[in-house]
């Protein structure tokens, strides 16, 4: 199970202000560059000036041998990227997207797999904030900074820890943050050499369903979707997408209503639908499904 956490993840610029948490703040800029609809969303216009960028590709793993992408680097390359942004372990994260929630509940799950201790995810526009004065960076880093993780292996799991799960259904779910059209097997796939539909026994809830305006929706509705498909608390649950970024918009809401024992398939559909590794695969419609209305 994940340790608990004291911080709530989302925070506006008021409540950084009121509860002192600029003072030795870093704002790292999530940015993804990616096949589909992370492009739109994280441009970089609408950038602040005084802060970093904490870019998820180069903090994945480059040395694999299929073309799996967003694969979690491992804790020396992780702690030498940090330390090559002046950032030290006991500093607070704030972390941003210019245009909506996407990429940066990935980035949130990855400091927190590492032991970072203080990470939130800023709901506000910085550029407005900043100029309406609610918000001040005053710290960029800190020079020779050093970078201590304590990799937690819980938060992410391999291909083979899903197949044990499919051999013990009674505690496991599996939960896919593909559009239900791809979890269904009806669409294409955006990364040629992949096959259609989805792991054996998951279930559908579209990544899409838990945002509105690009935030999360209330935590009610969240609650709601979840009583919906069944979602046990008791259950190890794994979260699934296309390449591991999506699924963590998935488990950080679990995370925020409560769910403790969370893992992200890092691989996701980029590794278990390559057709070379021949493995089952299931088409059609999800066996639950939510009124999203």
């Amino acid at each position: 199970m994940l340790d608990e956490l004291a911080e709530y993840p989302l925070v506006d610029c008021n409540s950084l202000y009121k509860n002192h948490l600029l003072g030795e703040a870093v704002v790292l800029e999530v940015t993804l560059k990616s096949v589909n609809f992370a492009t739109k969303l994280n441009s970089q216009s609408g950038s602040t000036s005084g802060h970093k960028y904490f870019d998820i590709e180069k903090f994945s793993r480059q040395d694999l041998p299929f073309p799996l992408p967003h694969m979690m680097v491992n804790q020396i390359c992780f702690e030498n990227l940090m330390m090559a942004n002046n950032i030290s372990h006991d500093q607070i994260v704030i972390l941003y997207e210019p245009q909506g929630t996407y990429a940066s509940p990935r980035a949130w799950w990855m400091l927190k797999s590492m032991g970072h201790k203080k990470v939130f995810i800023l709901t506000d526009n910085l550029s407005e904030c900043v100029e309406r004065g609610d918000f001040v960076i005053r710290s960029s880093g800190r020079e020779n900074s050093r970078y201590t993780a304590q990799y937690n292996s819980r938060f992410f799991c391999n291909m083979d820890f899903i197949k044990e799960a499919l051999s013990s259904p009674w505690k496991y779910q599996i939960v896919d943050a593909r559009s239900k059209r791809r979890f269904e097997g009806e669409e294409k796939e955006p990364r040629e050499g992949l096959l259609g539909g989805h792991i054996p026994y998951a279930i559908n809830l579209p990544f899409t369903t838990l945002l509105s305006n690009g935030q999360y929706v209330s935590l009610e509705r969240i609650k709601q979707y979840f009583k919906e498909l069944k979602l046990d608390s008791g259950k190890h649950i794994i979260f699934t997408c296309g390449s591991g970024v999506t699924a963590c918009i998935l488990a950080l809401a679990a995370y925020m209503i409560g769910y403790k024992n969370l893992s992200v398939y890092d691989g996701s559909w980029s590794e278990w639908g390559l057709k070379e590794l021949n493995n089952p695969i299931e088409t059609g419609p999800s066996k639950l499904t939510i009124n999203t209305m």
